[in-house]
């Protein structure tokens, strides 16, 4: 786990979320509220983003920064190896299988190269 993060949610809480089936979302409890996670949603869906999401409650992080992701969570976002890739987003970190990450990623170029292409 980064230590920027560890350093704010040791031995406290974070909230488990599932977005789009990909991946596993934190959020440190100490930083943001279920009703406010509630309430970013809906904005989204307000501006007609289809976001699917799953909330799971919360998770206690020990003091190293080690955390029991639930059996539910792990199959839903995929989570089927050992292999995994953490990513730190502003308030909150990012868990996903390496191999769906490096699947996103190679996706999001091409994404972008034929934005590029457009363009020129």
């Amino acid at each position: 786990m980064p230590s920027d993060f560890l350093a704010l949610v040791a031995n406290s809480e974070v909230h488990l979320l599932v977005l789009q089936e990909k991946a596993l979302f934190l959020f440190p409890t100490t930083m943001i509220d279920k009703e406010s996670i509630d309430s970013e949603i809906a904005s989204l869906r307000d501006q007609h983003l289809e976001i699917n999401y799953l909330y799971l409650g919360t998770q206690r992080i020990n003091k190293d920064g080690k955390i029991h992701i639930p059996e539910r969570a792990r199959k839903i976002c995929g989570l089927k190896s050992k292999q995994i890739m953490i990513v730190g987003v502003l308030n909150h970190i990012v868990i996903w299988d390496l191999d769906r990450w490096n699947e996103e990623m190679e996706r999001a170029r091409k994404d972008m190269e034929s934005e590029l292409d457009d363009l020129l």
